[in-house]
């Protein structure tokens, strides 16, 4: 099996390329650094012939998104056109990494038949990409999986999400300071991740379908203070500012039920495995 990956040289990528190798799996890197950019279609055509594309590319720092929105929409909805695109051509799958779009949860756990609810201009961009994914099913008989990650961690993370940020304040026993505490997220470990998109190439499947990928439990910063100082016997120097977001979404909790039955998915690294391994280790990923 040939696997075009993109976005193979970020966070998330770094995992899959380990796990993809591992596996002895045929990989064909598309990047800027094989010379493909993907919001440029004329770049693309000296890809290999692959059977299974694996999207990752995207930029996904939220507030980068409402200063920089054409470029946000450029990558994650023209990329991902430009991408099917070549799936169309060599009449492969698509494995399309999407993200959390269900915005102000009407019920918790949150399942695949949630109504999507952008959010902001990222989630919007995701949300259209989704809607490619189907189009091309629908007109061009493209099988799609699309994965929808709640909230991605592990290491390798940029310091700038929440989590690396708290651990590596915690490391170096300085102050972080906050927004607001009162927000609780479902994190699930890029590993688990990568496994599911392991799953997710081999499927055989003709249609398109989406699968929720979570842990089923939700944590709040205080909450991961707490996971914290259990883990290293110091507490978390936390500074709270209290400056709410406008319609700030205050829980999210995945419905994983549909990839355990249909992928054969669960997460297996825990959250305070997860951080943990984010304590112990500041160096190069491994899986």
């Amino acid at each position: 099996m040939r696997v075009a990956v993109t976005g193979i040289d970020g966070f998330l990528g770094s995992y899959v390329k380990t796990l993809l190798h591992e596996q002895g799996i045929n990989i064909i890197p598309v990047s800027r650094r094989t010379g493909h950019d993907i919001r440029q279609i004329e770049s693309l055509g000296g890809i290999p012939p692959f059977d299974v594309l694996v999207h990752l590319a995207a930029v996904s720092y939220v507030p980068d998104s409402y200063t920089k929105p054409h470029f946000f929409y450029d990558t994650n909805v023209n990329g991902t056109l430009n991408m099917l695109e070549q799936v169309r051509r060599c009449r492969a799958r698509m494995v399309y990494v999407s993200s959390y779009v269900y915005g102000q949860p009407l019920y918790q756990p949150i399942d695949e038949r949630h109504p999507v609810q952008p959010f902001n201009p990222y989630a919007q961009s995701k949300v259209l990409a989704e809607e490619l994914c189907r189009a091309y099913h629908r007109d061009f008989d493209v099988p799609c999986t699309i994965l929808r990650p709640f909230n991605i961690y592990g290491l390798g993370q940029a310091e700038h999400f929440l989590l690396p940020k708290l651990v590596s304040h915690h490391i170096k026993n300085e102050e972080v300071t906050v927004f607001d505490v009162r927000p609780k997220r479902d994190y699930v470990h890029a590993r688990d991740v990568a496994k599911a998109i392991l799953l997710a190439t081999t499927d055989e499947g003709t249609g398109c379908e989406i699968f929720n990928l979570g842990g089923g439990i939700s944590y709040s910063i205080p909450e991961i203070a707490q996971l914290l100082q259990a883990l290293t016997g110091k507490a978390l120097r936390l500074k709270t500012v209290d400056q709410r977001r406008p319609a700030e979404i205050l829980d999210t909790i995945c419905n994983n039920a549909k990839a355990k039955e249909k992928l054969c998915w669960q997460p297996s690294v825990t959250f305070e495995q997860g951080l943990e391994e984010m304590l112990a280790t500041k160096g190069k990923v491994s899986i």
